[in-house]
């Protein structure tokens, strides 16, 4: 009984973490790239060391630490992007709709480190993680991400 009682309890506490495993691969032509949960993106924050690109149209909010917003329709011609084919890239949307989309598309242009948020910036708030609105103001502004956004368009 207590043995079941502790498997529920560890299950419970991971939550998504069990049903979402991180890091899943999508192969597309050309290569492939991985996915990422909200968790582990949130986490991943404290020690950035990519690029964190909001693909969404119209543009309507982002997160904390974006520091590119480029349409998804237009991600493979835009100039901000870094030259270095394996520069780590992270990419959202609201949804997952259009980043599956640039994901694809950056990995066709010769991106090899190309991450996508699993359900965008739904389940980033689901997660608690916060947004940052473009009017300043924050939603769930979380204690563990910080607060100041990279300068726009500087890589």
């Amino acid at each position: 009984m207590i043995r079941t009682r502790t498997i529920v309890t560890l299950m419970a506490l991971s939550g998504t973490a069990l049903a979402h495993p991180a890091g899943q691969t999508v192969r597309v032509p050309g290569g492939s790239y991985s996915q990422v949960s909200p968790q582990r993106l949130y986490a991943q924050l404290n020690t950035k060391d990519f690029i964190l690109i909001n693909v969404h149209v119209p543009y309507e909010d982002e997160f904390q630490r974006t520091d590119l917003s480029v349409s998804f329709n237009q991600i493979e011609s835009a100039p901000a992007l870094p030259r270095e084919k394996n520069a780590g890239l992270v990419i959202y949307c609201r949804s997952s709709r259009m980043s599956a989309l640039a994901a694809r598309a950056l990995v066709r242009g010769g991106y090899t480190n190309v991450r996508e948020l699993r359900g965008g910036m739904n389940a980033w708030t689901a997660a608690g993680c916060g947004l940052k609105f473009s009017s300043g103001a924050s939603l769930l502004q979380p204690t563990a991400v910080p607060t100041v956004s990279s300068p726009k368009g500087q890589l």
